[in-house]
């Protein structure tokens, strides 16, 4: 079966093996900027819940997505499969996980990893050095995230814990807004939040998509409460790191057992094997016993997703040398991990399931791993900050913008309420646009079919909203703008990722209602809007994602090469492949002068140059400039060595060059066993013999006369 498009850069196939085995492959395109990685959650918690991978796949189709470092994005998910081991008591898993760039949960063991920078990491993530910076100056490091709170901790919890902290009325806790996840970033581009509230004494503080809540006892909740107001900014500082790759900008992560890492090695899965894993996954040291098995797994070029189906007469399964063989013979993968197998291996595309249970059906489970394509994004306008709406039919409140959020409250009809100001007002998720909203003193996320409005709200309104962009790395300029309207003066600021920018030559009009940024390059990348002020009070744009267009880079240089002028057929070729944004052109060079074609050369405006009929003038380096959209780049130099009678270099042909070709006669390979023969084999048929001395001989001239045309 060949590979066949099941979406924008992603692709299937079924392999039927001689064992018996059936394995069924997904692999996503690497260099396809729509395609990425994420993970998914049973019910949308990490707390203890399972789902088949089915109603994963269904319950993160079309929601929210983070890809491209902008909230508002949508999944198109294509493919997806089980993730991690777990513990068949509590339902949790073994390893860490990231989803979307929330770190969720940490432990120090073998994942898989995804970036927003495209990059694929296998290896230990462990999490460390987490600390939360208060806007004084005072750090507190974070003893846990998403796990029970214990005397003079503090504890973070995300969105994916559950609606609320389940937390007791001891202690302190802290709601914090984050403009982006809480993720592995730079320390000089922290994730900021601004507290929201400060509740001592109350406990299970409800924790919407986009804030983190930060819990403490003892001594810790002491300085958590003498150190957050309402207001201020707090900086969430995480790091997962091994001692191969660090993690930074993880998107996506699972746990599983190592199976390749680069360069090819297998890892002995002893020790891996004492986690406690579900024994139904067959977790047994080094190779294994034969069961169904599922692999994540990637190269230069491709994430795959695997699954063997086993424990049947016409596919028997493998163990875990098979499954890395596999992975690596069959489809080139350079780095993979095993998800947990047996009964929970399970793939699903477009959402039919690809292989056949060993249950006999899908199993619960408690996470995935998914193959998406981003979809864009789309807001309403229906609504303005600060308008009066009203319930038109009875609806859900959730935690965040989408039927895949948990719930805060069921509302009935007729339930009068306020829109709050949030740059994703409006977003489009799920099949229905969403608005956050305060009714009868709950907060959360409502579908606009079941809103009307009552009144219009008297903050300042948008008529023109910062557009995504994309420029030219290090040349280009972004601007974004913003047309509003407001009571008295209108005050602006623009923010990335939450934090006030300032003019500084690189960030011109930051408190205008353009905002240009000069000369920009990745660190740069991420998510711009503006908050203007007026004499009432103050709103917030929708926010616009930065992108930059890809560097212009040589993935394949050209190979030196010899050409056999005298006895081979005269034609050599240099190639090279590239990549870059939009239309690339070329342009080969010998040295630095631009090549054209004559009959000679050809293909000089192409990847493949071509040199036919060649001889000693020949001889030289020759290149490839490549240019695209933004960028010029060259390739390295590749040597042409032209085999002519000069077998000494000295411009001639003579009896000295004679000579060493009489040395050389017998010499069988030379390139490998005598590298000072290669020039003698004129004929380029990997020996030398008596056949290459009439090819010699054919341009001998003699001392110090040049050699003649064409040779």
């Amino acid at each position: 079966m060949a590979w066949t498009s099941v979406g924008t850069g992603i692709e299937y196939r079924k392999f039927t093996l001689p064992d018996p085995n059936n394995v069924f492959v997904t692999r996503m395109d690497r260099h396809n900027l729509q395609c990425y990685i994420d993970t998914s959650l049973a019910n949308g918690r990490c707390d203890g819940s399972v789902e088949r991978v089915s109603g994963q796949f269904n319950r993160y189709e079309d929601a929210l997505a983070y890809w491209g470092e902008d909230w508002g994005y949508r999944n198109d998910v294509v493919a997806a499969v089980n993730g991690d081991y777990w513990n068949t008591s509590t339902y949790i898993v073994l390893g860490p996980q990231v989803q979307s760039g929330w770190v969720i949960k940490t432990y120090g063991s073998p994942s898989i990893g995804w970036t927003l920078d495209r990059q694929g990491i296998v290896g230990y993530g462990t999490w460390s050095d987490a600390r939360a910076r208060h806007a004084n100056g005072v750090t507190q490091w974070i003893n846990g995230i998403n796990v029970a709170r214990g005397s003079s901790d503090l504890i973070m919890y995300t969105n994916q814990y559950g609606a609320a902290t389940k937390t007791d009325s001891t202690g302190v806790e802290v709601l914090v807004e984050m403009a982006r996840p809480a993720m592995v970033v730079p320390s000089n581009d922290p994730a900021r939040g601004i507290v929201r509230q400060v509740r001592v004494s109350l406990g299970n503080t409800q924790v919407p998509f986009d804030h983190v809540v930060l819990s403490a006892t003892g001594s810790a909740a002491t300085t958590l409460q003498a150190n957050a107001t309402v207001g201020s900014t707090i900086d969430i500082y995480q790091n997962l790191s091994n001692t191969y790759q660090t993690w930074l900008k993880s998107y996506a992560a699972v746990g599983g057992l190592t199976l390749l890492q680069s360069p090819y090695v297998y890892l002995n899965e002893k020790a891996a094997a004492g986690e406690g894993a579900a024994l139904d996954g067959d977790v047994v040291p080094m190779g294994g016993v034969i069961a169904p098995r599922t692999a994540v797994a990637f190269n230069k070029d491709y994430v795959y997703f695997v699954v063997n189906d086993g424990r049947s007469s016409i596919s028997l399964g493998m163990d875990f040398t098979q499954l890395a063989d596999f992975c690596r013979y069959n489809l080139g993968a350079t780095d993979a991990i095993s998800c947990d197998g047996g009964g929970s291996s399970a793939m699903v595309v477009n959402g039919t399931v690809m292989n056949v249970p060993s249950d006999g059906s899908e199993r619960f489970v408690p996470n995935g791993v998914l193959m998406c394509v981003r979809r864009p994004k789309s807001q309403s306008t229906a609504f303005n900050v600060g308008d009066t709406v009203r319930t038109t039919s009875s609806t859900t409140m959730r935690t965040g913008p989408g039927s895949n959020y948990l719930s805060v409250i069921s509302l009935t009809s007729n339930r009068t309420g306020t829109v709050l100001d949030h740059s994703l007002r409006g977003i489009y998720a799920k099949g229905a646009n969403w608005w956050r909203c305060t009714i009868d003193g709950n907060t959360g996320w409502v579908s606009q079919s079941a809103l009307t409005r009552t009144a219009g709200g008297n903050l300042p309104t948008f008529s023109q909203h910062p557009v995504e962009t994309t420029v030219c790395p290090t040349t280009g300029t972004a601007v974004f703008s913003v047309n509003a309207s407001g009571t008295g003066t209108l005050l602006y600021q623009w923010q990335r990722h939450g934090v006030n920018l300032t003019d500084n030559g690189h960030f011109l009009g930051t408190a205008t209602p353009s905002l240009t940024i000069v000369g920009t390059n990745d660190p740069d990348l991420g998510s711009y809007r503006c908050i203007v002020t007026d004499n009432i009070g103050s709103a917030t744009s929708y926010s616009a994602a930065l992108f930059l267009y890809k560097h212009t880079v040589v993935n394949v240089q050209p190979q030196s090469a010899y050409g056999y002028m005298l006895g081979g057929s005269g034609i050599v070729s240099f190639g090279i492949q590239a990549s870059g944004e939009g239309a690339l052109s070329y342009r080969w060079q010998k040295g630095t002068t631009n090549l054209a074609d004559d009959g000679h050369y050809s293909g000089t405006g192409t990847p493949t140059l071509t040199i036919s009929g060649i001889d000693s003038r020949d001889a030289g380096q020759y290149r490839c400039r490549v240019s695209t959209t933004c960028e010029t780049t060259y390739s390295e130099y590749a040597t042409l060595t032209v085999v002519s009678s000069d077998l000494d270099g000295d411009g001639d042909g003579d009896l000295d060059d004679f000579a060493r070709l009489q040395n050389c006669l017998g010499t069988i390979d030379p390139k490998t066993n005598a590298p000072d023969c290669v020039l003698s084999d004129t004929n380029g048929d990997g020996k030398v013999e008596t056949t290459d001395v009439p090819f010699f001989r054919s341009c001998l001239a003699g001392p110090e006369i040049p050699l003649p045309p064409g040779c």
